[in-house]
């Protein structure tokens, strides 16, 4: 997919009164400040291909094209660093760090099935914190311990409501990565894994991802998220 003229980002070419290593300053300043994203990054952020990192990103967000010739020429200055050197290596794309979060917030969605929820600030007078542990999870040992309204919560069904869209880099996940690093045997139990975590699930032009929240509250299990 070719990338629409207004994502380019045009810098005057070497010419009379502009020399290549002017120019090639110019770009390494642009890396090293906004223009800092490659592809590769982009797929370590989004856990995707490069061809789908590419034809969602090359059209839409604002980035610097290098050709093969001109890249070689950056690389083989003896000025670079070896920032600046391991940087310009990775690819002919860089991308803007203001316009991805631009685009993030204008096509991406957040949704969350459950949110993790402390009972122990529900449980009824008299009843040990400890108690709540000893339930094991089971839904039908845990409702005698709860207030009304702990009740109410932990017997709601989960249910799908939006969610506050985390930034573009908080960290993101797929079903398959959770499923590999937690030695899960399908894809059920994987999903399970980020339910009881409160996860939020994140759609970004056909593509899911899931954000585990640093913080949550280790409980016995993931009450359905209460009425907003």
């Amino acid at each position: 997919m070719a990338a629409q003229p207004d994502a380019l980002f045009r810098i005057a070419p070497p010419g009379k009164g502009r020399p290549a290593d002017a120019v090639a300053g110019e770009i390494l300043s642009l890396c090293r400040g906004d223009f800092s994203l490659t592809l590769t990054q982009l797929c370590r952020l989004f856990c995707c291909e490069r061809q789908w990192a590419a034809e969602t990103f090359l059209p839409a967000v604002r980035h610097i094209t290098l050709t093969s010739f001109f890249h070689r020429y950056i690389l083989e200055r003896p000025w670079l660093t070896a920032g600046d050197r391991a940087l310009m290596a990775q690819g002919l794309y860089f991308f803007s760090r203001a316009d991805l979060a631009r685009f993030w917030a204008e096509n991406a969605a957040a949704k969350r099935k459950t949110a993790v929820i402390d009972l122990a600030l529900y449980v009824r007078e008299g009843v040990a914190p400890a108690a709540l542990s000893a339930a094991g999870g089971r839904k039908q040992a845990l409702l005698p311990l709860l207030t009304e309204e702990g009740r109410r919560i932990a017997a709601a069904p989960p249910e799908w409501r939006p969610a506050a869209l985390p930034p573009w880099n908080a960290g993101y996940v797929s079903a398959a990565q959770i499923q590999r690093r937690q030695d899960l045997r399908s894809n059920t139990a994987a999903y399970r894994y980020l339910f009881d975590r409160g996860a939020i699930h994140v759609q970004l032009r056909g593509k899911v991802l899931w954000h585990i929240p640093d913080a949550f509250c280790r409980v016995p299990f993931a009450a359905a998220c209460p009425p907003v």
